[in-house]
């Protein structure tokens, strides 16, 4: 309530009140503030406690968040983002609610100079690679080198393993 003679009002907190009617005329007003609702945003910035109907720019994290790069916006339902459905838009602030940024891993190429096993992975995936029978030339395999400074599991093994780096890779 506000006005000169909002001290009159027995409640001024409550919506329902009584007054103490003084022996002149008395002015008070209704004074009206917005409902706020939190937002938890989950993988991203933007949450906190917004009015119903408002709208909240939200972002997602840096584009390398943990290895992954941004997918989509998704509503939270259960517990945590694992149970989400995708959001085209977060429009019902007439209640709590959290929104969580997924996120898809970002996919690097992987070429093999001389054998198998190129293609294009996500960084930290082990991925086999086999050398040809014989490189330019003819010359028998010998041993696995590239570049990029990425190592065989056994760098004289004509069949071996390599894990794929966050970056772009050639062998």
């Amino acid at each position: 309530m506000g006005g000169p003679d909002s001290a009159l009002v027995a409640a001024d907190a409550d919506s329902a009140s009584t007054l103490l009617m003084p022996s002149r005329p008395a002015s008070i007003r209704a004074v009206y503030q917005p409902i706020l609702y939190s937002l938890m945003v989950i993988g991203g910035s933007g949450g906190g406690s917004h009015a119903a109907k408002e709208n909240v720019a939200i972002s997602a994290n840096d584009s390398t968040y943990a290895g992954r790069g941004f997918g989509h916006w998704a509503d939270r339902i259960v517990h945590g983002c694992g149970n989400f459905r995708q959001a085209q838009q977060h429009s019902d602030a007439s209640r709590p609610a959290s929104i969580c940024a997924v996120y898809r891993p970002i996919l690097l190429p992987l070429t093999i100079v001389g054998g198998s096993g190129s293609g294009i992975y996500p960084g930290g995936t082990v991925v086999t690679i086999v050398a040809n029978d014989t490189g330019g030339g003819g010359n028998p395999f010998h041993h696995w080198a590239g570049p990029d400074g990425i190592l065989a599991a056994q760098k004289s093994a004509a069949t071996t393993i390599v894990t794929m780096p966050p970056r772009p890779a050639t062998i």
